[in-house]
C-alpha cells in the first residue's frame, strides 16, 4: 500500500512510520467524537446520539473502494458532518431540477422548491470537482 493512503505515526526508538489499520483511525474518531460532544454535549446528550452523528457524518468510501463493497464500514469519517445538525428540519422537496451548464471539471444544475405556500426561488450552483466545495454562483 501506498504510504499517501496511510498514517504517519510514532515508532520505536523515537522514529516514525506509515501505518493503517483501527490503531491508526481510533485516534481520528476519538478527536471527532470529542468534538460532537463539544458542540452538542451536555444533558440529555445520549451516547446513542453520539453514535448517531459518528456514524452518518461520512462520505461515501465505495466510490473509491468498488471492490471493497460492504467491507469498509460505513464510509469516511468527516468531521464537519458529524459535528453539523439538522435542526430537526426534512429537506425541501425539489420540484425540478435541470442540468444546466456542463463543463470538463463541474456542471452547473438550477431547482426549486415549494415550503407550505411560499415557493423559493430557483439557484444556481456549481459542482467542482472531488475534494472540492461546491460554491453558489
Amino acid at each position: 500500500m501506498h504510504s499517501q493512503n496511510q498514517v504517519l505515526s510514532t515508532f520505536p526508538n523515537n522514529g516514525y512510520a506509515y501505518m493503517q489499520g483501527t490503531s491508526m483511525a481510533t485516534p481520528h474518531v476519538s478527536g471527532i467524537a470529542a468534538l460532537i460532544l463539544s458542540k452538542h454535549g451536555g444533558p440529555g446528550f445520549t451516547n446513542k446520539m453520539l453514535l448517531n452523528h459518528l456514524l452518518t457524518g461520512v462520505r461515501d468510501v465505495y466510490q473509491f473502494n468498488p471492490d471493497m463493497a460492504g467491507l469498509l464500514g460505513v464510509g469516511i469519517t468527516d468531521a464537519a458532518l458529524a459535528v453539523a445538525t439538522d435542526n430537526k428540519f426534512a429537506p425541501l422537496k425539489i420540484n425540478d431540477l435541470t442540468l444546466t451548464g456542463i463543463s470538463q471539471d463541474f456542471a452547473t444544475i438550477q431547482w426549486s422548491a415549494r415550503r407550505a405556500a411560499k415557493s423559493v426561488e430557483p439557484k444556481p450552483h456549481k459542482r467542482k470537482p472531488a475534494g472540492s466545495s461546491p460554491s453558489p454562483t
